[in-house]
């Protein structure tokens, strides 16, 4: 039994429709931007109506807004992380969970395929899923930028900026994946992975508003990936991707380690 490719069948259509959102939302927003004026004085107007700690939370005061990549990531690689982010919850956390829900599990071990195997394979097509998401949606902002954006624009920082949130949505997919232990109805898995994206984001956000939750900033995946960074720096830190690389390989293994010696629900 090919466990892999039928996850991967299972998952097309939930791929798609997440696809064809967040890329419709760049493509979309990219558009806007074309018909926007940003002249000088329009440009002050909008940093003016931040206040001075949502404006260093979000980098207002960092990136320029009249610059296309400027505005993709302030206005638009937030939702990329963000609703990515939630998708990859969903998906590393069902894709376990509704073995036991739809008592599948027991036909499925009953096979000649041991527990390590059945966790490699779902791994591996999530991890496929999220790459050919992220594939996806970089096809549709690099075509929204060939199409809304006239004048020349750094190419290599639009490509770091498509790169970064992969690593973020692995994170959060192997969390996801680990919290399908702990849980068996796709329902709950489900609550508490958008729960984790949403809650660790908005901690995330605090973090960087307040000096006193300054602490706090690096429970947040999204953190380690911020599009102010890429873009003021020039590049991706290596650091902060090895984070949230090292995140992503303790979640699968301690789901490997558990998951072989768990009594399973039927």
């Amino acid at each position: 039994m090919n466990i892999l490719r039928r996850e991967l069948r299972a998952g097309l259509r939930l791929l798609l429709i997440w696809g064809l959102i967040i890329g419709g939302y760049n493509a979309m927003m990219m558009g806007i931007y074309r018909g926007f004026d940003f002249s000088p004085e329009r440009v002050a107007e909008l940093i003016a109506l931040y206040p001075e700690a949502m404006a260093r939370a979000f980098g207002v005061d960092r990136l320029n807004l009249a610059e296309p990549v400027g505005f993709y990531a302030m206005g638009v690689y937030l939702m990329v992380v963000l609703f990515g982010g939630i998708f990859a919850a969903l998906l590393g956390s069902g894709i376990l969970a509704k073995e036991e829900e739809e008592r599948t599990v027991e036909f499925l071990l009953a096979k000649p395929v041991s527990r390590v195997s059945m966790l490699w394979q779902k791994a591996v097509a999530l991890v496929i899923s999220l790459a050919a998401l992220n594939a996806g949606v970089t096809a549709c902002t690099f075509a929204a930028f060939a199409v809304f954006v006239p004048g020349g624009y750094p190419v290599d920082v639009l490509l770091r900026l498509a790169v970064a949130p992969f690593f973020a949505h692995l994170a959060f997919a192997s969390i996801g994946f680990l919290s399908a232990l702990f849980f068996t109805k796709r329902r709950t898995v489900y609550a508490v992975g958008t729960g984790v994206t949403m809650g660790t984001y908005f901690v995330g956000l605090m973090s960087l508003m307040s000096e006193k939750l300054a602490p706090l900033r690096w429970i947040a995946p999204t953190r380690y990936v911020e599009a102010v960074e890429i873009v003021a720096d020039g590049s991706l830190h290596p650091s902060h991707l090895a984070v949230l690389t090292a995140v992503s390989v303790l979640a699968f293994g301690v789901t490997f380690a558990l998951y072989r010696r768990r009594d399973i629900t039927v």
